[in-house]
């Protein structure tokens, strides 16, 4: 099992370790799930896993998601479930396809039973990128255009002889078309599409976040053009403009706050925001519970904190105002009066 699923991950010019493919990555994932749910592991398996998650940061951060990925299927209805997680009884290979089965049809299955969200389970997860809490990636795309991912979020990128195309699935996203970088000229439509409508990038910069019910977008450069999923009407951002998009709405246009686009250069910028609304955000790029005392959560805030390093963002707020942080552990947080 071990030979099978190491994978040469160094970069032996630097010996340094380098970004893991992230298709082979969730095949070896899967893999290691479905063999230790075959119900024949032992301790060899457990240790060759261990070992396995010490190779490379990414195995860490990609058996926590199939992990948090199994406890949301534990939600599922029996009778989407149980029929294919039965087959775990019929040996390994036949967990494996079982794991798949689970991934691609019981997953979309859910999806069916939640109805109210627009997202599916497993989409974010096995998207071609993906960002943890707290990381950013900045991903140079095949036509010379630039993707920054923010703190958890994921996307696909399909490019055709027509059409570029990025989903976004969930989080936050900054786009600099290749005409913005002055990379190439391509005459193809550069789309981002979410749950809730598409933005039509017209040669520019700009950001773009989802929510369950919403979408925010903000032009940095130049302009977009916004449409409505289900009635597919349309408006034009130009820059320093933002809007929320619904699936039926487009609102109307808003000067774009600083902490729309600043977190790119790894801050977050607020301006008279509420105490409340910081910690919430601050909380985005912070694994566990970062939580606000409604006691203390309506403190008027301006100031620049951190995004890398929240835990001095916390100290800086506790000296700056009558607050005191109280925490279990670093995963428990919560700001209250003093």
């Amino acid at each position: 099992m071990t030979s099978s699923l190491s994978t040469g991950i160094a970069d032996n010019s630097s010996n340094t370790l380098v970004p893991r493919d992230e298709l082979a990555l969730r095949k070896e994932v899967v893999a290691w799930y479905a063999r230790l749910c075959s119900g024949e592991s032992n301790e060899a398996d457990q240790q060759a896993l261990q070992d396995w998650l010490q190779q490379h940061p990414d195995h860490r951060r990609a058996w926590e998601r199939m992990q948090s990925i199994r406890q949301s299927m534990q939600a599922v209805p029996a009778n989407i479930a149980l029929p294919t997680l039965q087959s775990v009884r019929r040996g390994r290979r036949a967990v494996l396809r079982g794991v798949f089965l689970l991934a691609s049809t019981g997953g979309l299955a859910y999806v069916s039973y939640r109805a109210s969200t627009d997202r599916t389970l497993l989409q974010p997860w096995m998207a071609d990128y993906r960002t943890g809490v707290g990381e950013q990636r900045s991903v140079l795309l095949s036509d010379g255009s630039r993707m920054v991912l923010n703190t958890d979020s994921s996307a696909d990128v399909r490019y055709s002889e027509t059409r570029r195309t990025v989903r976004l699935w969930s989080g936050e996203i900054l786009i600099e078309t290749a005409k913005h970088r002055h990379a190439a000229e391509d005459a193809r439509p550069f789309v981002v599409q979410t749950a809730q409508g598409s933005i039509l990038a017209l040669g520019t910069r700009f950001t773009v976040r989802t929510f369950d019910d919403r979408t925010v977008v903000a032009v940095l450069d130049d302009a977009v053009e916004l449409r409505t999923l289900n009635n597919g009407l349309v408006r034009i951002l130009q820059a320093g403009q933002s809007a929320v998009l619904t699936r039926n709405e487009i609102s109307a246009t808003f000067a774009t706050d600083d902490a729309l686009v600043e977190w790119e250069q790894g801050s977050l910028v607020v301006n008279d925001w509420r105490l409340g609304d910081v910690v919430a955000e601050l909380s985005r790029y912070r694994r566990g519970r970062l939580a606000c005392d409604p006691a203390v959560a309506d403190i008027r805030v301006s100031g620049a904190f951190p995004l890398a390093d929240t835990d001095k963002a916390l100290q800086v707020l506790v000296k700056s105002f009558p607050i005191r942080m109280t925490s279990t552990t670093r995963y428990w947080v919560v700001l209250g009066p003093i």
